[in-house]
């Protein structure tokens, strides 16, 4: 069920310069976007801390987003900033929210670095608030306290302009990877500093497809094992990939995850990027995590898998699908609810869970016994 991306449109129309958009250019991204919202697009979605998408202010996201409220669709948001400037990156998507009267979700919801922990009470509260104002808010979040990104987007803003081939070129200037080093100590106002936060131990390698034995190893140990400084590792490793290095970072609190997950209104999600190597383990297991960890608490049981099929259907418009009732999609997983649990870990990812007896789509069986089939029901979503 796709959304249009911000990024897409801003690549398309602006691309990767560090810069706001032009008005010619601002109209020509909302006919785009009016037009694949028009082909059936379930919303728009931002991501707003990655570069060059950062550099776009909020009034240009306002103004996309008035016609996504045009549609009647969703507007969905990678934030700004979920370090330490959480609460000013919800206040925008809020005020975003509050002027044009879109229906807001956020995406993978958190709150990253040691000394954010704890905040995600206040940050519910916010939410809470901003509900009985009439702002139409959910979430979703996936149900582990590290995330995973690529490399290249821990690093400033800045570095990041102009594309790939600027980026290396900026890493082979040793000035600019001492301003680097400065910037990820010193933070730099209004920036996602997760380095800053969570300190490269915390960083570790998901996939790099020419250096597979870093794997699993964090950047501080791997620079460190190579005599060399955190930013001159991370400089040289993405030049030799090319910037195609996936890493996972380790920045919540399970408390905080544990605390987001109970809200009413937040969904689960896994947020998945399947690359080479060991991605992270919420490509296989959140589901089954969610409902391995309410195993024996019936009531619990059912809200959880409210938050995996009605709640999200009924977000983001999918009418005939998240529920088992007659004229619905036959969408049907069937598991053992004392057996189910995810199996995938951030050694071994991918290994499929445990208890899945049956996965039905639009009624075909893609597994069943326990066994993949041939089948390939799947198909796109798109609004009527």
């Amino acid at each position: 069920a796709p959304l249009v991306g911000h990024n897409t449109l801003r690549a398309a129309v602006v691309g990767s310069d560090d810069r706001h958009a032009t008005e010619a250019e601002l109209e020509e991204m909302v006919d785009l976007l009016d037009k694949a919202l028009a082909r059936g697009a379930v919303g728009m979605s931002t991501g707003l801390a990655y570069t060059p998408w950062n550099y776009a202010p909020s009034d240009e996201v306002t103004h996309l987003v008035s016609v996504v409220v045009g549609h009647g669709r969703v507007y969905a948001t990678h934030m700004r900033n979920e370090t330490d400037e959480v609460l000013e990156a919800i206040e925008e998507a809020l005020m975003v929210a509050s002027s044009t009267g879109v229906r807001l979700h956020l995406s993978h919801l958190k709150a990253g670095g040691e000394r954010n922990w704890g905040r995600m009470p206040a940050i519910l509260g916010m939410l809470d608030d901003a509900r009985g104002r009439g702002v139409d808010v959910t979430a979703d979040l996936y149900p582990y306290p590290a995330g995973s990104t690529l490399l290249h987007t821990l690093l400033p803003t800045w570095i990041n302009a102009g594309g790939i081939d600027a980026l290396l070129g900026r890493l082979e200037d040793k000035e600019s990877r001492r301003l680097v080093a400065r910037q990820v100590h010193e933070g730099i106002p209004g920036w996602q500093n997760f380095v800053g936060a969570i300190g490269w131990e915390n960083v570790v390698v998901a996939g790099a497809p020419s250096h597979p034995s870093y794997e699993g190893q964090s950047i501080a140990a791997l620079a460190a094992a190579a005599g060399a400084s955190d930013i001159d590792f991370v400089s040289e490793l993405l030049i030799a990939e090319r910037a195609t290095v996936m890493v996972i970072i380790r920045a919540m609190s399970e408390d905080d995850v544990g605390c987001a997950l109970l809200w009413d209104h937040a969904m689960v999600g896994s947020d998945g990027v399947p690359v080479p190597g060991k991605p992270h383990p919420r490509i296989a297991g959140s589901f089954a995590r969610m409902l391995g960890s309410h195993r024996g608490d019936e009531g619990a049981l059912v809200e959880v898998i409210r938050k995996m099929t009605s709640l999200p259907a009924d977000r983001f418009g999918l009418v005939d699908r998240g529920r088992i009732e007659e004229g619905a999609i036959a969408d049907i997983v069937v598991f053992d609810a004392h057996q189910v649990t995810d199996r995938a870990t951030y050694d071994k990812p991918l290994l499929a869970p445990a208890g899945i007896e049956h996965v039905l789509v639009g009624g075909l069986g893609m597994i069943l016994d326990g066994e993949t089939t041939d089948a390939t029901p799947g198909r796109v979503l798109l609004m009527a």
